[in-house]
């Protein structure tokens, strides 16, 4: 077999198969142990990406200040407003397969998540199948067939699980946390979209003691962010204290 959904047999060895044993049901769980350790031994705050897309989440990456590694939102695209959604479910039926189709976004086919308003726009896909790209607006964009989407399902579900324990865990941690939204359109952000939001995550555990929000002027001057900050407990602020 030379290739497979148009894609070189040796690219889904190389980047697929071989990754498969890091989504078995016993390294999620080994994966999970490690991080409650983590979690333990911390005190010091943690920022987290709440989207809309991977913007907020590379800012952290290279500003050194994503302790805790990748989180559940940080390359995703979601408009704000849908986030309580994902939230209040727990992220449960996220990823359904009768929900994702393939999409567009920023000139890429993009698996989009119907129920959920979410694109997928980093999965789904592998280098290597050159041959089914195009060009528009001058570059190459990618292209994702239909059939991609059962062939990719069960590494990004898993993936997508074990990010959903890790962000509750977070969440409901003793520690400070910093949760950075970012809207990439519409606009300024309405309170109609930040208020649900808090909620959603005070009920997930994640108890915010004040939030507001502000310009990434003069880097994006056209579009805004809004940080949500939670209180860390007095144990812990008692522990960063010693």
């Amino acid at each position: 077999m030379s290739s497979i959904n148009g894609y070189p047999a040796h690219e889904i060895e190389t980047h697929y198969l071989a990754n498969l044993t890091d989504y078995t049901a016993s390294s999620i769980r080994s994966r999970i142990e490690l991080l409650k350790n983590k979690i333990a031994e911390n005190a010091q705050p943690v920022f987290v990406s709440l989207g809309e897309n991977c913007g907020p989440g590379n800012r952290m990456r290279d500003a050194g200040v994503n302790t805790m590694g990748s989180n559940y939102f940080d390359n995703l695209v979601v408009r704000v407003e849908n986030i309580p959604k994902i939230l209040d479910c727990d992220s449960s039926g996220v990823l359904s397969l009768k929900s994702l189709s393939v999409g567009r976004w920023e000139a890429h086919d993009s698996v989009y998540d119907e129920e959920f308003a979410i694109y997928f726009h980093h999965y789904f896909h592998l280098p290597g199948r050159l041959e089914k790209d195009s060009m528009e607006r001058g570059y190459r964009t990618r292209r994702i067939d239909e059939a991609d989407i059962p062939l990719f399902l069960s590494q990004v579900r898993a993936q997508f699980e074990y990010l959903a324990v890790k962000f509750r865990l977070i969440a409901e941690a003793p520690f400070r946390k910093v949760y950075v939204v970012r809207q990439v359109e519409g606009g300024e952000m309405e309170e109609s979209s930040l208020i649900p939001l808090e909620q959603a995550l005070a009920s997930f555990g994640a108890k915010t003691s004040n939030s507001f929000r502000s310009s990434l002027a003069p880097i994006q001057p056209s579009r805004e962010i809004a940080i949500f900050a939670s209180s860390p407990s007095s144990k812990t602020a008692n522990a960063g204290g010693r």
